[in-house]
């Protein structure tokens, strides 16, 4: 029981402690890294299920893990949509991630504001799925980059090796093909920007009380 009572906290903070070795995956340029980016991320994802069932069968929440749990789905998942506007392989336009991350600083002051005034932050289903498309939309993406780096691992074609993004997608895949692929990654981004938005208005429709403590 001692043990069960902290592993849904160890659990939020191997997410938080992967993200590093994750991101310098994701920017290794061999076949092996991409691969081992989309393990390593399936298992933080996969501990991010299991933390809040430990937590709920065991009965052992606490403020600590209601503040940290979602704070490593932030940091893991901001990470790599950060990652992805960097990486020359896709598009992924700043201004969606950047509308993606403003959501995750707001309810994270919030929460912070609901801790010190005692609060009680009321949680929102719309937080929920937002989380769960970030994450599908997030390992699409690794698939997409795998399948890539499998591409130029097999390719003979000289000179496909210096192509980057839409000159390789299309090269590879052809004109419609190729841009479909090449945009994929920008719609599904979209998306979550879009429940970004839906999920910060229910949190403050849903939280007044909280928001109004962060201006007395």
């Amino acid at each position: 029981m001692a043990m069960m009572r902290h592993a849904p906290n160890v659990l939020s903070l191997f997410r938080i402690a992967v993200v590093p070795f994750f991101i310098l995956l994701l920017f290794g340029q061999t076949l092996l890294h991409g691969i081992g980016a989309v393990i390593l991320f399936a298992v933080a994802a996969i501990t991010d299920y299991f933390d809040g069932l430990i937590a709920r069968k065991y009965k052992t929440d606490s403020r600590f893990g209601e503040f940290i749990d979602p704070l490593a789905d932030k940091i893991l998942v901001g990470g790599a949509f950060i990652s992805f506007v960097l990486l020359p392989d896709f598009f992924v336009p700043f201004i969606l991630v950047l509308v993606i991350l403003a959501r995750e600083i707001v309810v994270t002051i919030m929460r912070v504001a609901a801790m010190r005034t005692g609060s009680v932050m009321k949680t929102e289903r719309s937080g929920k799925l937002k989380t769960a498309f970030q994450m599908g939309t997030i390992l699409i993406v690794l698939l997409l980059l795998i399948l890539k780096r499998a591409a130029l691992a097999v390719s003979r074609e000289p000179g496909i090796s210096l192509l980057e993004g839409r000159d390789f997608w299309i090269r590879a895949f052809g004109r419609p093909g190729g841009l479909i692929v090449f945009y994929i990654p920008a719609v599904l981004v979209f998306v979550c920007a879009v429940l970004a938005v839906l999920s910060m208005a229910g949190y403050v429709r849903g939280n007044r009380g909280v928001l109004r403590s962060l201006f007395k």
